[in-house]
């Protein structure tokens, strides 16, 4: 995520939300809140140098800023949502965002939930995620921690395989490489990433 989360523009998008919860349903809210984020990123780009956190246009899209955004002000609203029954997971939004046609960020949610569960199983095993280079200690990348993994003999080098497609599908994302992948790639790297989940649990 590029957006700062403690920024006016998260902010107001939490706020346009936070008075339907209870009231209608999970589904609702985030499309409304999308279309919120929409709006609220038009009245305060002209501002943006003020520190509203709305990104510069030169390098980051609109799309993915409202995106993005929006994402973040749902996951502030978690604890509110989860005491009315309605907490949705990271891979969910991922999903409702490859939905409404936010490809990229949904990519880059799949991705962060992908590395996370590799870093929870080399914990589960007993494999470092850091190491110490000249004196620094360092977190290992992911494809790191999945080499260990196999070697570990948690899963295959044929699962390997599947794992490092699609953290090069996140690194795309995550690089503003928008037209190396597509819609239906994404949707292939979300479901590849909760299978993978299931097979191989904490």
């Amino acid at each position: 995520m590029q957006v700062q989360e403690n920024s006016m523009f998260v902010f107001q998008i939490e706020d346009a939300m936070r008075p339907l919860v209870g009231i209608v349903e999970s589904v609702e809210i985030k499309r409304f809140g999308l279309q919120q984020a929409n709006e609220i990123y038009d009245r305060l780009l002209p501002y943006r140098n003020m520190g509203n956190g709305v990104p510069e246009p030169g390098w980051m899209i609109k799309g993915q800023a409202i995106a993005e955004a929006f994402a973040l002000a749902w996951k502030r609203l978690q604890p509110l949502l989860f005491n009315n029954a309605l907490q949705k997971t990271d891979l969910e939004m991922a999903d409702f965002l490859l939905r409404e046609g936010y490809k990229d960020p949904a990519a880059m949610i799949g991705g962060g939930v992908l590395e996370k569960h590799l870093r929870q199983l080399c914990v589960k095993y007993g494999i470092d995620i850091e190491r110490i280079i000249n004196g620094q200690t360092q977190k290992k990348r992911a494809d790191q921690l999945s080499n260990e993994l196999v070697g570990a003999h948690v899963y295959s080098t044929l699962e390997q395989k599947h794992v490092q497609a699609w953290l090069d599908l996140r690194n795309k994302a995550a690089h503003a490489e928008y037209d190396a992948y597509t819609k239906e790639q994404v949707a292939l790297l979300l479901q590849g990433i909760k299978d993978f989940l299931s097979q191989y649990p904490l």
